[in-house]
């Protein structure tokens, strides 16, 4: 039933799997199937760090590229991906990749400014949105598929893994 939802939601809003007359009488909508995408942030300027950590080398691939190739790998779409303080150079990092590139004229008024942007910037039938930052290369697409599948199961308005016993 997953995979034919999936199927399905290029052309719907979202897709309802449940179940009618189960054991304990009761109907239940077990999982509600919805386009996700993703945010990346990469506004900021790193002026603690000193250079522009989007660019980063993480084993050959610049941080912002290896992060956005980690969204499309988990399904993500669209993929957008926020600028400001650095653009010439995170485009050209993301170059040949499926991903939106949006400007923050404001990014040096903080990081929800960026966040405004790229809620903006998704299209009107998207589900959900994962957010993440330009230094994450070291996140799997299996966590980002597990972070889909926890919301579309819970339904939950916000969800986030744990590290340890700390939200991550």
């Amino acid at each position: 039933a997953a995979r034919m939802a999936s199927e399905l939601v290029p052309d719907y809003d979202g897709v309802l799997i449940g179940a009618i007359g189960t054991r304990d009488s009761t109907d239940a909508i077990l999982r509600v199937v919805t386009k996700a995408s993703c945010v990346i942030l990469a506004g900021g300027s790193s002026e603690r760090y000193g250079a522009p950590k989007q660019l980063l080398d993480y084993h050959g691939t610049p941080f912002i590229r290896k992060v956005a190739q980690t969204a499309l790998d988990a399904g993500l779409d669209p993929v957008t991906v926020v600028v400001g303080a650095v653009v010439e150079p995170i485009r050209g990092a993301l170059d040949g990749l499926p991903v939106t590139i949006v400007e923050n004229p404001e990014w040096a008024a903080g990081q929800s400014t960026s966040l405004r942007a790229g809620v903006t910037a998704l299209p009107e039938r998207t589900g959900s949105a994962i957010f993440m930052l330009s230094d994450q290369p070291q996140v799997r697409p299996e966590l980002l598929r597990r972070l889909v599948d926890r919301h579309q199961t819970t339904l939950a308005p916000v969800v986030a893994p744990f590290v340890g016993e700390q939200r991550a």
